[in-house]
């Protein structure tokens, strides 16, 4: 139902062809030719709780036993399954001339065929009984659970994982931390304007290229010509590379990675790592779509041969020094800028506004700004890339500068300014680097309170 969901139970349903019409209680916001979808069939629950409620097995293997008995021995059974596994145990009784009652195949039958709770049921009993002798029933039982649980344990061997060995070196296992000299101060940006204006604030490194949050397409010629730029101003010139490469999209991302020299290229993929490796000579950089939570994930890509990593917005500040302090790879922050909180071919503005999907769409993301209106009245940015991807970002801007020199041991720190402006842009360095200046409507995303703590604009 457009608009929200309405649930009830149906009583009364009838089926007219290929449709159905189902009689709807008195609920609010239902109209006739809505459309109901069947969620639940209380019928259908109740006969499949059957088959994972309850301790009884409902599929039960039929299985083949044997018994020996003769006097002055224990008896013995083997029980042998469809798959060719059989066990066999021994009473620890040794049978004696029976007295009064006799083991018969009938008694044998009755005890044997007795498997209860376990998986098996009785398909054949054969015996080699000798004449009138006696074995006590307790002692037919002790030697049924025997068989059985061996015989279950056979039959879950083939299905234990195999472990396998993991191989190590002795240059895997003992890495001299990475200790930068300083922090670097790296600026995110989409535009050329905002590239001007980012180094005239006084920041250290630009990373350019990717998505860009204004739908523009950045071309080989402007990466070469944007790193030309950067490098006579004596900064360091970084490719940034897609979240998401469709195997279509490959060939473009090879030119751009083979347009100009790059102090580095970071990369959301180990795809993207291994086109990188190939038409770049540049060092990689893991950015934050592949995850780096702990140390084992560092050393696992400086064994691949990642030149550096983005940790993952998720630490906190502690948790990041921790890591830094016994990193071998350098580390890098992302202190501020609108978090992405979701990339999705569906777009929104296009869906609603637009003729999305058409080959003649209007474009309409290029000419205004759209945003998500959650229930507690919160706007959340909508951005259309390039590649006609949404992003939605958050509704706070990530904001560290009054903390930004407590990163000790970071080799960099990071501000995404793809959606600000280019004054916004040049504002939020020149306080990084100089006046230390907050801005509103900030959230210190989850560098104090963890995944788990609540929403607070300060620590």
């Amino acid at each position: 139902k457009t608009g929200g969901r309405v649930t009830f139970t149906v009583g009364n349903f009838e089926t007219r062809e290929n449709l159905c019409a189902v009689e709807v209680p008195n609920v609010g916001g239902v109209k006739i030719h809505d459309r109901a979808f069947k969620i639940l069939d209380a019928e259908l629950m109740t006969e499949t709780r059957k088959f994972f409620t309850g301790e009884a097995p409902v599929k039960k293997f039929p299985v083949d036993c044997h018994v020996v008995a003769k006097i002055g021995e224990p008896l013995t059974l083997t029980m042998t399954d469809a798959d060719g596994n059989f066990s066999t145990a021994q009473t620890e009784f040794v049978a004696e001339p029976a007295k009064n009652r006799p083991l018969n195949f009938e008694t044998l039958q009755k005890q044997i065929g007795r498997l209860g709770n376990s998986i098996f049921r009785l398909q054949n009993l054969t015996a080699d009984i000798e004449e009138n002798l006696m074995v006590p029933v307790s002692e037919l039982n002790e030697v049924r659970r025997l068989v059985t649980t061996e015989l279950e344990n056979l039959r879950l061997e083939k299905f234990e994982a195999k472990k396998i060995p993991v191989a190590t070196s002795e240059s895997e296992k003992n890495f001299e931390p990475c200790r930068p000299e300083r922090t670097e101060f790296v600026a995110q940006v989409d535009t050329e304007e905002k590239i001007h204006a980012a180094i005239s604030a006084g920041a250290d490194a630009i990373l350019y290229g990717g998505e860009t949050f204004n739908h523009r397409t950045i071309t080989p010629e402007e990466i070469s010509r944007a790193a030309e730029s950067v490098r006579r101003a004596g900064k360091k010139f970084y490719l940034a590379t897609p979240r998401i490469v469709r195997e279509s999209e490959f060939p473009a991302l090879e030119k751009i990675l083979s347009a100009a020299k790059f102090d580095a290229v970071y990369v959301h993929s180990l795809a993207t790592f291994r086109a990188a490796k190939k038409f770049s000579d540049a060092p990689i950089d893991t950015d934050f779509s592949l995850i780096v939570f702990n140390g084992k994930t560092i050393e696992f890509l400086k064994n691949l041969g990642v030149a550096g990593v983005t940790l993952s917005p998720e630490l906190t500040l502690a948790e990041i020094k921790k890591l830094a302090e016994k990193s071998p790879l350098p580390v890098e922050c992302i202190v501020h800028g609108r978090t992405e909180l979701m990339i999705s071919d569906y777009c929104i503005p296009g869906s609603f506004l637009g003729e999305v999907g058409k080959k003649n769409c209007p474009g309409i993301c290029r000419r205004n700004k759209f945003y998500l209106r959650d229930r507690k009245n919160l706007l959340f940015p909508v951005a259309t890339d390039q590649f006609c991807r949404m992003h939605i970002l958050n509704s706070k801007t990530l904001s560290m500068i009054e903390h930004r020199n407590e990163f000790d041991g970071v080799a960099k720190i990071r501000a995404d300014c793809r959606a600000l402006t280019v004054e916004e842009t040049e504002k939020i360095i020149r306080a990084y680097k100089i006046t230390g200046a907050e801005i509103e409507n900030f959230t210190r995303g989850h560098f104090f309170r963890g995944v788990t703590g609540s929403d607070e604009s300060t620590p």
